[in-house]
């Protein structure tokens, strides 16, 4: 019998001697009767597509701000997370939040550096008084996550020719990334739009 294992480690058997179009009909069963998100197709196991997605991502539309709209420095993003282009999603996110930052530092005549980290960027914020240090400590993981090399598109050379390593980027972490990245964008501007407006 062919075996087919899925995530969890399971073992199913597909009856021997069917003809090819009834074996594969039984296996899609089998996939469908086990709540398994697959299905053989054209000569492969494929994953099902899920129909919604995780956080139900909408293209938010804010009204402008000192700092402009939110939603045009994340327009390639949410192009990119429509396209199932999963690990360009994080690319286009962490342009996105440092363009913002960067506008908020010119904005307010914080001197940066570009090679400056997402960290630094926020630690000066900070020190400027635009965001608290709790702040600073949420936010942590978001631009680890951005400026990890592991979810680049295109793993940087290293030395001796060994490549970093890379994860596969799935929706649900494509879209759980745009959407934090969204609502810290949203806050940042806020928080930097307050900070403008105190005497």
């Amino acid at each position: 019998a062919f075996n087919y294992i899925d995530t969890y480690l399971r073992t199913y058997e597909v009856t021997l001697g069917l003809e090819p179009d009834k074996a594969i009909s039984e296996l899609n069963n089998l996939f469908h009767e086990h709540s398994l998100k697959y299905r053989y197709e054209n000569g492969r196991i494929v994953r099902l597509r899920r129909i919604k997605r995780l956080k139900n991502i909408c293209y938010y539309l804010y009204s402008p701000g000192e700092y402009g709209f939110v939603e045009y420095d994340l327009m390639e993003a949410y192009n990119r997370l429509m396209l199932n282009d999963f690990a360009c999603v994080v690319k286009e996110c962490h342009a996105a939040f440092r363009s913002v930052l960067l506008r908020i530092h010119e904005r307010k005549g914080i001197v940066y550096h570009e090679q400056d980290s997402l960290n630094t960027l926020m630690a000066n914020l900070m020190a400027r008084g635009v965001i608290s240090a709790e702040y600073v400590h949420k936010f942590h993981f978001l631009s680890d996550v951005l400026e990890s090399e592991i979810f680049l598109p295109m793993a940087p050379e290293k030395s001796h020719h060994h490549y970093a390593m890379m994860l596969r980027i799935s929706e649900e972490l494509a879209c759980s990334i745009y959407y934090l990245t969204e609502r810290s964008i949203f806050f940042l501007t806020q928080r930097a739009e307050e900070d403008g407006a105190a005497p």
